[in-house]
């Protein structure tokens, strides 16, 4: 179902569950497939859903990488595709995904590095790389989320290195999780005061 998202097909796909449209012009503008039994792969024709807001795969069988045209889906504010099977790297133009404000990849089989590019999400408010293959260190540029408030960067063994002094200094950060990793150092008390999150987009 998710094979062919030509602009002239969009329209007639309006009437599938999951799929929301804008009533104006027809085009598809939110993907909430989640919990579906979905298996396959994600096409990269997916990346010609150009006013897409919401991408929500979460507790699937998707499998495969993720195809780097996600990265011209400009309008999209949630991407969820967490506890699906993918493998491959965060694409490294993530940061294309400039009003991005919800990123959940947790639960997969994600390798690679987390890319310098994640520093453009300046509008990203929740942050979820559970439970992957990622190596390498959290690069220092993570500290120009501003407006970041929930940070999940645990059970990844591959990651190692010094938590960056700047996750310390982002003032908008009200939850922290960095555990079963191979990191060293510390977060500061003042960035670790628990709250939930509760968002619509």
């Amino acid at each position: 179902m998710l094979s062919n998202w030509s602009i002239s097909s969009s329209f007639s796909s309006c009437n599938w569950v999951g799929v929301t449209c804008d009533e104006h012009h027809g085009r598809v503008r939110a993907l909430n497939l989640g919990n579906m039994s979905l298996k396959g792969t994600i096409s990269p024709q997916l990346g010609n859903l150009s006013f897409l807001v919401v991408l929500d795969l979460h507790g699937n069988y998707f499998h495969g990488e993720l195809p780097h045209e996600l990265v011209h889906l400009k309008r999209l504010k949630l991407l969820n595709l967490n506890n699906n099977d993918f493998v491959g790297e965060i694409p490294s133009r993530i940061g294309y995904l400039s009003k991005l404000q919800y990123l959940h990849l947790g639960y997969n089989n994600i390798a690679g590095f987390i890319p310098q590019s994640i520093s453009n999400l300046t509008m990203l408010e929740y942050l979820n790389l559970n439970s992957n293959l990622i190596k390498g260190t959290i690069p220092n540029v993570i500290g120009q989320l501003r407006r970041l408030r929930i940070l999940h960067i645990s059970n990844i063994k591959l990651l190692s290195g010094i938590i960056p002094n700047t996750v310390s200094n982002m003032s908008s950060v009200e939850e922290i999780y960095l555990t079963n990793n191979s990191l060293s150092g510390y977060v500061a008390q003042n960035c670790t005061v628990l709250r939930s999150m509760r968002e619509n987009f």
